[in-house]
C-alpha cells in the first residue's frame, strides 16, 4: 500500500513539473515572437544620445558607400537625352538608446541610420556636397532596435522616414515608391514581414510607422532589413522619364 501511494506521489510530482516546462516554453516563445514595441514599458532608459537631424550635418558625417557588392546594385549611371546622371550612396549611423528591461535584463539599442541616394550630372564639380550642385538628394531615416533573438543579434524596424531636396533645373521628381521590411529567422522559423507605401512628387517629406505585430528578426545572411526605394524623374524640358530602384537595407 505505501509502494502504491508514493507512485502516485511520484507520478503527480512529475505531471507538475511537465506542466511548469510547457508553461516556460509557451512564455518564452511569446515573449520572442512579440514586438519590442509592445514590450516598451518593461524597458528603462540606461543612456541617451541627442539625434542629429540636420541633413547638412548628416551628409558630412555620412560615408559613401564603398563595398563592391553595394556599389553594383547602389551606384550607377542613367543616360537621359541630354544628360547622364550618376548615382551615389551615403549612409551614417547614429545610436540614440541603450536601453535596459527591469524584468529580465535584457539590453537593447535604438539606432537611426540614414540613407542618402544623390543623382547627379556627371559633369559636376562639387558631386559629394549637400548643396546647390543640379543635384537630387533623396533621404532615408531607418529607425530600429537592436536586440538578440535565441543569442543572435537581431533588428526590428521601429519607423522610416524620408524625403528628397531637388536641386536640379533639369530634373523633376515624378514618384517614390518606398518598399520597406524585415524578413529573417525568428524563434518560430524563418518569416516574412513587408509592405510599401507610394508618394508622388509633392511629398517632399514622409513618414511610415512599420505594424506594431512585426517581431525581431536575426541579422544573418538570408536576412533583408530596410527599406528600397523605387524613383521616377522627369526631364523637365523634355518628356523622358528614367527611374531606378536602390536598396537601403541594414
Amino acid at each position: 500500500m505505501i509502494k502504491f501511494e508514493r507512485k502516485r506521489v511520484i507520478k503527480r510530482i512529475i505531471a507538475i513539473l511537465s506542466a511548469i516546462c510547457l508553461l516556460c516554453c509557451i512564455s518564452i516563445s511569446v515573449y520572442a515572437e512579440t514586438s519590442i514595441e509592445a514590450l516598451s514599458d518593461d524597458f528603462i532608459t540606461i543612456e541617451s544620445y541627442p539625434e542629429i537631424t540636420d541633413l547638412d550635418k548628416l551628409f558630412e558625417m555620412a560615408e559613401p558607400v564603398s563595398s563592391s557588392a553595394e556599389i553594383q546594385t547602389r551606384s550607377f549611371s542613367i543616360q537621359s537625352e541630354q544628360d547622364e546622371y550618376i548615382w551615389d550612396t551615403y549612409v551614417v549611423d547614429q545610436k540614440l538608446s541603450l536601453k535596459r528591461n527591469a524584468q529580465t535584463g535584457e539590453e537593447v539599442e535604438e539606432h537611426v541610420k540614414t540613407f542618402f541616394n544623390v543623382a547627379s550630372l556627371n559633369d559636376s564639380n562639387n558631386r559629394g556636397k549637400y548643396d546647390s550642385t543640379g543635384s537630387v538628394y533623396f533621404f532615408t531615416n531607418i529607425y530600429f532596435i537592436s536586440t538578440t533573438v535565441s543569442g543572435v543579434p537581431a533588428y526590428d524596424l521601429t519607423e522610416i522616414t524620408g524625403g528628397y531636396t531637388n536641386y536640379s533645373s533639369t530634373a523633376q521628381v515624378v514618384s517614390q515608391k518606398i518598399s520597406y521590411g524585415q524578413s529573417g529567422f525568428t524563434t518560430g522559423g524563418y518569416k516574412t514581414q513587408n509592405s510599401s507605401s507610394t508618394f508622388g512628387s509633392v511629398s517632399t517629406s514622409w513618414r511610415i510607422s512599420p505594424p506594431s505585430s512585426w517581431v525581431p528578426v536575426t541579422n544573418e545572411t538570408m536576412s533583408v532589413i530596410g527599406a528600397t526605394g523605387e524613383y521616377t524623374l522627369k526631364n523637365k524640358s523634355g518628356s523622358s522619364t528614367w527611374s531606378c530602384v536602390l536598396e537601403n537595407i541594414l
